[in-house]
């Protein structure tokens, strides 16, 4: 929630294992996605990308890559959860997506259809 409204349209569907976002300076774990974003986990390194940035989709299980997708940030949270057994800590940012071409939706629908646990 942001500002005291729910923002989302669609369901976000809880990605699979082994499906990474790559940007310029972030690369992390998939959480979940939906057709408008998606949010990741990523190791709290370097800066938060300015405004719009391209973002990567793989999915090394079945082969899957989406490439050149424009967002922007929404969100970023700090893991609060400190474990002395992690070295580093975990953040989980939150990007919307922008200028989608025809291709780009029919391909994350179908990613969203094949790499994705449908939610309950």
């Amino acid at each position: 929630m942001f500002g005291g409204h729910e923002r989302r349209t669609s369901q976000r569907h809880r990605a699979v294992h082994g499906t990474y976002v790559v940007t310029a300076t972030k690369i992390g774990q998939m959480v979940d996605i939906s057709p408008e974003g998606l949010s990741f986990s990523s190791v709290d390194r370097g800066e938060w990308p300015g405004e719009p940035f391209e973002i990567e989709i793989l999915a090394g299980d079945k082969e899957f890559y989406l490439g050149k997708i424009m967002a922007r940030s929404v969100n970023a949270d700090q893991n609060s959860n400190y474990q002395p057994d992690q070295p580093f800590l975990k953040n989980r940012y939150h990007v919307e997506f922008t200028r989608l071409t025809k291709k780009q939706k029919f391909q994350l629908e179908y990613f969203i259809l094949t790499h994705t646990v449908k939610p309950e």
